[in-house]
């Protein structure tokens, strides 16, 4: 996508660190639903 003549657009962003942190944290602690699914079919098919 092209800007209009005469307008430039420049991203910019400041990370903030601890909402990255606090996202990775939850995403670390959280349960794997792939591991879980697999448990759940080994458990049916025994």
């Amino acid at each position: 996508m092209e800007n209009p003549p005469g307008i430039t657009y420049q991203a910019e962003y400041e990370p903030d660190m601890e909402k990255m942190v606090k996202a990775l944290r939850i995403l670390h602690e959280a349960p794997n639903p792939e591991k879980k699914s697999e448990e759940d079919e080994l458990q049916e098919g025994a």
